[in-house]
């Protein structure tokens, strides 16, 4: 399913994550922030290829990885790139990442984060008692 919203934007809107790595069958979002780091609502959404990642008419909308693939969503004159895997991802995976302040970050929708420098990054770590992965 493909969302399309419209309004009328400013051309410094940026989204974060800018940068997703996701397991076919995962779910995320993406969150449009004006120079402020406040959330800008309304804008058109599109996916590069949506047969790969779907955008729900939620706002901000929910991600879906569909297929193996890599595309990019634009909203408000920025743009987030998502690469979809097969999965499992391995160890260490960078989930995602967003460079610029930590304070822009709405934490319910970005609840972990590991700050290095102004790149934030969100890792896959392995769980207790879990089965080595070869």
């Amino acid at each position: 399913q493909q969302a399309t919203w419209s309004k009328a934007f400013s051309s410094a809107a940026t989204l974060t994550p800018n940068l997703l790595t996701m397991e076919v069958g995962d779910t995320g979002t993406v969150q449009a922030l004006n120079a402020a780091g406040q959330p800008v609502t309304g804008l058109a959404w599109t996916s590069s290829d949506p047969t790969i990642v779907s955008l729900s008419a939620d706002n901000p909308p929910v991600l879906t990885a569909l297929a193996v693939g890599r595309v990019t969503n634009l909203a408000g004159g920025a743009s987030a790139d998502v690469t979809v895997s097969a999965g499992p991802l391995p160890v260490g995976t960078v989930l995602w990442s967003t460079a610029g302040s930590v304070d822009a970050i709405v934490p319910a929708v970005l609840p972990i984060l590991i700050n290095i420098s102004i790149v934030t990054f969100k890792f896959r770590v392995p769980r207790r008692n879990a089965a080595p992965i070869a």
